[in-house]
């Protein structure tokens, strides 16, 4: 199973991903579409210095320097975030017309996370959206998501239509269920490809690396915004020297130049510590280990 590092929207972890040797990327379309849907940015994206248009940058930068790229939706984001308001039925038809204006836009042949609205459309007003992306993007792959309102039947329907499949997080962050489903699918359809979305968990990583295709975590930037890795040490206390040791100075200072000095180093050590935990948990990751 291939770990996607997540939160690849922004350039400068972008930058951090690519010297580091990561080689499978997760990107959400959230404020590329959310900015066409609304006429606004919900957050700002940080540029590389060469980049004239990043709506169309950020995912050619990705798909070129990865060996695979994922595309989600932003809907969670939108769904479930701060703006979770503004996620109605009108906006969510909004929302599928801008992915897909984006996602031609750009022009990259990345593999492309369903728009998975069952929670607020409806199961059979999904399915409507399902078929209509396969249509409209015939040259992306599509994973299609199954989620508890789907139900047994409703994932019946789902393996018997689609190649690539996701578990929501919904049901994906409870360990007991994942597995189940896992098999399940996979009597059904032995040669479907998996994806766990949003799965970190390492119980759940090791129970299914050998059958899954494809996961994604954000994991490894939980210690940007919380000022401290999972073993409690503070990212200020990381050493520029000891980071640049690790792997060398000019990745250092293509990774510094977009980031300070604390970002920089504490990015470096967490995306080794996640590569090498990825790698023991979940089978090579085709990336290269730093000594």
């Amino acid at each position: 199973m291939k770990v996607h590092f997540a939160g690849l929207e922004k350039p400068n972890y972008q930058i951090v991903a690519t010297q580091m040797g990561i080689q499978y990327s997760l990107y959400t379309a959230f404020p590329f579409v959310f900015k066409k849907v609304f006429g606004k940015s919900v957050w700002s994206i940080p540029k590389f210095k060469w980049m004239t248009n990043e709506d169309v940058q950020v995912p050619m930068y990705l798909n070129h320097n990865m060996k695979h790229t994922i595309q989600d939706s932003g809907l969670f984001s939108l769904l479930f975030g701060k703006h979770k308001d503004k996620g109605t039925t009108d906006i969510i038809y909004k929302w599928y017309d801008a992915l897909i204006e984006f996602t031609l836009e750009h022009g990259q042949d990345v593999t492309c996370v369903e728009v998975d609205a069952q929670a607020i459309l409806g199961v059979e007003e999904t399915w409507k959206l399902r078929e209509r992306m396969r249509r409209d993007l015939p040259n992306n792959r599509i994973i299609n998501v199954f989620h508890v309102e789907d139900g047994l039947k409703g994932l019946d329907r789902l393996v018997e239509y689609s190649d690539y499949i996701a578990i929501g997080s919904g049901i994906g962050d409870k360990d007991v269920y994942t597995k189940p489903i896992v098999d399940y699918i996979k009597s059904r359809k032995p040669d479907i490809d998996i994806h766990l979305l949003g799965c970190t968990k390492e119980s759940t990583l090791r129970k299914c690396a050998h059958i899954c295709t494809s996961c994604d975590s954000v994991t490894w930037l939980t210690q940007n915004r919380f000022g401290e890795f999972d073993n409690g040490a503070r990212i200020e206390n990381v050493s520029s020297e000891k980071a640049r040791r690790l792997i060398g100075d000019d990745r250092w200072l293509q990774i510094r130049m977009y980031n300070g000095d604390k970002i920089t180093n504490a990015s470096i050590v967490a995306a080794e510590q996640y590569k090498r935990r990825f790698v023991k948990w979940c089978g090579n990751q085709d990336c290269e280990i730093y000594y």
